[in-house]
């Protein structure tokens, strides 16, 4: 479905335009774009590197990003909480460099400050498989957190980075949250009682969450939202049920949004990714794409078409400031209270 023939309320509009809007979750950064716009989203966790890269490697794929960064005027580096508040002063993007694996410190951990330094600000404990800290959401033996994942997370927290469990196994992201000394996140996922998918919490996770004062961001990708609904393709309004759902267990305060869509105008390298991660993860989303088609066809909200969750929060009937809060609020706070600015 074509954005314009999504139509949203100028109340929606105006909304979302003064407030801060955050993303959990994207990936792909490829410089200029014109899926980037500042009065779409104030700032978002972009993946900096691909998740089986090495230490070397994703460095270098760092560095490349933050050079694809000087030759665009519209976004700016976020290091603070402060940056993105001045990111919205600015009219400008804020990048926040992320890795959705730990595998590029691999076991050095004076990596994490060196990480930090060139500006890291979140880091997925695991990927969807076994890794030095844990194990992934696709490891049917789950053996928890490793005891190098513990001195790792504690490394996270001294360093001032945000710890991201969205790919982890059930047991794992569970130590992984009672271990870590700073409030954790769970930056792009959704509760596994609206939609069965081995990338969902369960109700455990998310009360841990909640207990803990970390983050969730509701994923607006189709095949975590879809309610196995084999029938329809899933809407905005199936998403903002997902949000009802964690709100109702653990409170408006520790709820965000994240679309794990890409921010590249490159649409052949969104297909060719699209399509590999398929092949490699076919549990993730095998059963959504053999009834509903890819990303292209879902019609769901991504980092461009925020506004349309603004729209569907404020219709469902949450108030402005509990709105401004999920669509970006939250995620301001929890960073200031990690990163220590």
């Amino acid at each position: 479905m074509a954005v314009a023939e999504h139509i949203v309320s100028a109340e929606a509009r105006r909304l979302h335009d003064a407030s801060i809007v955050i993303d959990g979750l994207t990936f792909y950064y490829d410089g200029p774009t014109e899926r980037l716009v500042a009065t779409d989203v104030t700032a978002t966790n972009v993946t900096a590197a691909e998740t089986a890269s090495n230490f070397a490697k994703a460095t270098e794929e760092v560095m490349v990003l933050r050079q694809d960064m000087e030759r665009d005027d519209a976004s700016v580096l976020i290091r603070t909480a402060a940056d993105i508040e001045q990111a919205k002063r600015d009219g400008k993007v804020g990048i926040i460099l992320g890795f959705q694996a730990s595998l590029p410190v691999e076991t050095e951990l004076w990596r994490v400050q060196m990480y930090h330094d060139i500006g890291m600000r979140i880091v997925q404990l695991t990927y969807n498989d076994r890794c030095y800290t844990g194990d992934g959401c696709l490891v049917d033996e789950d053996a928890g957190l490793t005891r190098f994942g513990a001195r790792f997370i504690e490394e996270l927290a001294a360093r001032y980075i945000a710890l991201d469990l969205s790919h982890c196994g059930r047991r794992t992201s569970l130590e992984a949250i009672d271990a870590s000394p700073a409030a954790p996140m769970f930056s792009h996922a959704n509760p596994n009682a609206i939609t069965e998918n081995p990338r969902n919490l369960t109700d455990e996770q998310i009360r841990k969450i909640g207990e803990r004062k970390g983050m969730i961001g509701l994923c607006a990708w189709a095949p975590l939202c879809w309610k196995n609904n084999t029938a329809h393709p899933p809407t905005v309004e199936d998403f903002v049920d997902h949000v009802d759902y964690v709100v109702d267990l653990i409170g408006v305060d520790h709820v965000g949004i994240a679309t794990d869509s890409g921010v590249t105008d490159n649409q052949a390298w969104l297909i060719q990714h699209s399509a590999d991660f398929n092949a490699t993860f076919p549990a993730i989303a095998g059963e959504y794409i053999s009834h509903h088609g890819g990303r292209a066809e879902s019609g769901m909200p991504e980092v461009n078409t925020l506004v349309r969750i603004t729209d569907a929060l404020l219709r469902r009937g949450y108030s402005d400031v509990d709105t401004q809060k999920i669509i970006g609020g939250n995620f301001l706070r929890h960073f200031r209270n990690v990163w220590g600015a």
